[in-house]
């Protein structure tokens, strides 16, 4: 099966475990095309306020000179960890956002303080409303 457009795909010559079936298909492993469909499914991936927060803590992270190598070593985590965070490949746990932005010298509740409220959010809060 193909992992972005024909869903009657079955990979190169009937073969599954990979997909190189139509001209424009690339060759894709099952467990990296599972992976990518994860990632490009999960409403948190998809939402811009959680994108901003990464690249935030990103940017802080370089703001400070510091390595993913550095920052990984620092919470006692492997580099890959970090960069499978800021890649979008991996979604934080607010325990894991409270140690990064610990790590990374920010108030944590200031962090998620600074993160927009939903539309639908605003619209029930009584507060915003009027109510």
């Amino acid at each position: 099966m193909h992992w972005f457009a024909d869903s009657n795909c079955a990979g190169a010559f009937g073969n599954p475990s990979t997909s190189a079936c139509h001209s424009f298909c690339a060759p894709v492993k099952l467990a990296d095309r599972a992976r990518m469909v994860r990632r490009l499914t999960t409403p948190g991936f998809r939402d811009d306020r959680y994108r901003q927060l990464i690249a935030n803590l990103a940017a802080r992270r370089a703001e400070l000179g510091m390595s993913q190598q550095q920052l990984g070593d620092k919470l006692g985590l492997h580099r890959q960890f970090i960069s499978r965070v800021e890649l979008g490949e991996r979604r934080l746990d607010v325990v894991e956002l409270v140690d990064i932005a610990r790590a990374l010298d920010l108030d944590p509740a200031e962090v998620v303080a600074a993160i927009p409220l939903d539309r639908r959010s605003q619209a029930i809060n009584p507060q915003e409303t009027g109510s």
